[in-house]
């Protein structure tokens, strides 16, 4: 439906944490319209979100969060992952 009939271009982001409140200020600066919905009644202490992405943090340097991040964040010089291998016989 064309805005011109009642409808405008709007975001929904689902979700409150790192990643939806970045991309929401991102479009509020491209000057679009977003409504993020979060399902916890307040900010939570413990964030799920332990890594930041490079993309992500170039993302946040525009809004000068970037380099408190670093200065806060701790550096892991190493990592590791698993996956699940299985074997048919």
């Amino acid at each position: 439906m064309p805005e011109s009939q009642g409808q405008s271009d709007r975001v929904l982001i689902v979700g409150a944490g790192p990643a939806g409140l970045t991309i929401a200020a991102c479009l509020a600066e491209a000057g679009l319209e977003a409504t993020v919905l979060e399902a916890e009644p307040a900010l939570p202490t413990n964030l799920r979100a332990s890594t930041f992405h490079p993309p992500t943090l170039d993302m946040l340097d525009r809004f000068g969060a970037t380099q408190k991040l670093l200065e806060q964040g701790l550096i892991a010089p190493t990592f590791q992952y698993r996956t699940l291998s299985l074997i048919h016989i």
